[in-house]
């Protein structure tokens, strides 16, 4: 089953869906010598990327805070990832819904502002009633939270058209990274760690502004909510 709104909420819900924005030129950083454990700084800019890609992408867990803009929507975002799954909060124009995704399973706790968004869609006029303030459970093809919020559009991110940049590496206190720009996007910087995995720590790019944090700290796995507080998307859409 396929969520499909109409006019300006569709736009809504698709932005909703393709998560954060902010894109801010980050101000230039204060350079702070400091040692590298990766080796990261003697690679070519497009090798750092590649590296930092291919770290987020293998991280056990993070902390993701950003935003990033659709058309003429902000959708800002807070989760946390644990092993491929993940949860936290989205909020856009105000409106804002709790999630977890589990594997093909997501789940929605809209506030009355979501709610608003989802009732557009046919068959959910009387949805928020019938939900009594449970979780909603739909499948990832429903809403593609995770695929537009997540990984993938963060990897998209960490991707910039060339040629790549090299600058200084800054930090303090044992955490340290190295600057890069793009030569021919003057809104895209990014950051990567020089300690420890390439992880990406922050990005800014036209559309998003990123910080991610926490990488491969023990977290707690992700369950899904209590069963007598969940209610299928079927079940309202019947």
């Amino acid at each position: 089953m396929t969520i499909v709104l109409t006019h300006a909420r569709a736009a809504a819900l698709a932005a909703f869906a393709l998560m954060l924005a902010g894109c801010t030129t980050a101000a230039d950083p204060q350079p702070a010598p400091a040692p590298s454990a990766s080796g990261v700084e003697g690679l070519t800019g497009e090798q750092i990327l590649a590296e930092a890609r291919a770290a987020v992408a293998g991280a056990r867990s993070y902390v993701f805070e950003g935003s990033r803009t659709v058309g003429r929507f902000k959708v800002l975002g807070r989760y946390r990832m644990v092993n491929g799954d993940t949860t936290g909060t989205m909020s856009m124009g105000g409106r804002i819904t709790r999630f977890t995704i589990l594997g093909e399973d997501q789940y929605l706790l809209p506030d009355d502002g979501f709610w608003e968004i989802l009732a557009e869609r046919p068959g959910m006029a009387d949805a928020k009633r019938e939900a009594a303030g449970r979780w909603v459970r739909m499948s990832t093809s429903d809403v593609t939270v995770e695929r537009l919020l997540g990984q993938q559009a963060m990897i998209t991110d960490l991707d910039p058209a060339g040629p790549l940049v090299k600058g200084k590496v800054f930090g303090s206190g044992g955490d340290y990274w190295i600057d890069m720009t793009s030569g021919t996007d003057p809104a895209w910087r990014a950051g990567v760690a020089t300690t420890g995995k390439p992880y990406p720590t922050h990005w800014t790019t036209a559309t998003s502004q990123v910080d991610l944090t926490n990488f491969d700290t023990e977290f707690p796995e992700i369950t899904p909510p209590a069963e007598d507080q969940v209610v299928d998307l079927r079940e309202l859409t019947a």
